[in-house]
């Protein structure tokens, strides 16, 4: 496999890890909005922090807004502007996907496709806004990943693993790089 194949296939692996753990800390948060025993700002804007977005969402909305669940979730979602945004991240899987396609099985290029054009449809955006909660944030990233693997796909090559563990240490270490601690309460 020649280097610019090995770097297309490892930012591919990269893009869509983004846009899954994007989809779940979305998901995630919103449950816990309703779980934990936390003012609503302290539920947010650690997401936006670990997201390594708070400068840029800050100067666009204000730092304020970083509480705001409505504006977060938006945000994160469909911002196209944003590198972490299920739209923009979706968006360069495919692009990468685009390139080393005659590497890539056919189900796996049908698959970021598919979502990509699901995204990108108006009517997608307008059910997100009207039924949140039917239409999870999640939803359409597990739609790919349910009807294809390709965490297989990009584990056969070696990328895989390796894109997705640099996007977990790197939210970790946004996380502690902000001094950002959460008191769940009890001690």
């Amino acid at each position: 496999m020649i280097s610019r194949v090995a770097d297309y296939c490892f930012w591919f692996g990269r893009y869509v890890e983004r846009a899954e753990s994007t989809a779940r800390l979305l998901q995630a948060t919103r449950t816990l909005v309703f779980d934990a025993d936390l003012p609503v700002t302290q539920c947010w804007q650690p997401l936006i922090i670990v997201s390594g977005e708070q400068h840029a969402f800050c100067e666009r909305f204000g730092a304020d807004a970083t509480g705001d669940g409505e504006r977060v979730q938006d945000y994160l979602t469909w911002h196209p502007n944003s590198g972490v945004s299920l739209l923009s991240s979706v968006r360069a899987a495919r692009e990468c996907a685009r390139v080393i396609r005659d590497t890539l099985s056919l189900d796996t290029w049908e698959a970021i496709n598919e979502l990509y054009h699901f995204l990108g449809r108006d009517s997608t955006e307008q059910l997100y806004h009207e039924n949140r909660e039917e239409q999870s944030n999640a939803e359409p990233v597990d739609r790919l990943f349910q009807r294809r693997n390709l965490a297989a796909v990009l584990d056969a090559h070696g990328f895989g693993r390796n894109a997705g563990t640099d996007q977990r240490g790197i939210q970790l270490l946004r996380r502690f790089a902000e001094g950002d601690t959460v008191d769940v309460g009890g001690e």
